[in-house]
């Protein structure tokens, strides 16, 4: 009379077994979409990142030794790219800095890279500055 208990006792050892083990299944695949999501997340700021830096060093290498603001201030403007499915709209702004130089020979330049992740708008932005129309050794 006891040997049907046992095997029913048994039965429900194994279904409770199973339910802690689905539990810990679904925990852990919660954890593997959430670093899936993370590594997504960070590979789309890298590459605004990569956008907005690559901007500056095209505003270096276009202008060339004669750094002069007519050129950086022709090269502002706005521009969409298209990267792993993802579209980045790049906006660069080129303006004078009188408050920092009188003589307005810096000029501030700011990149700005947007893009949506999960219909959540994102950006990226670097700024640096430019000594134009005269030598570094001048503006002091």
């Amino acid at each position: 009379m006891t040997e049907p208990r046992r095997r029913g006792a048994f039965l429900v050892d194994v279904v409770v077994a199973c339910a802690i083990l689905s539990v810990g299944l679904l925990a852990l695949a919660g954890y593997f979409l959430n670093a899936v999501r993370s590594g997504r997340e960070l590979d789309h700021w890298e590459q605004a990142s990569y956008l907005a830096e690559d901007r500056l060093e095209q505003l270096r290498h276009d202008c060339g030794e004669q750094w002069a603001a007519a050129d950086f201030l022709a090269a502002a403007g706005a521009e969409t790219i298209w990267r792993g499915g993802v579209e980045y709209s790049r906006v660069t702004v080129l303006k004078n800095r009188p408050d920092l130089d009188a003589d307005g020979h810096l000029l501030e330049a700011e990149v700005r890279v947007n893009w949506r992740e999960r219909l959540i708008p994102r950006s990226v932005e670097l700024v640096t500055y430019f000594a134009v129309d005269t030598g570094l050794d001048e503006l002091r």
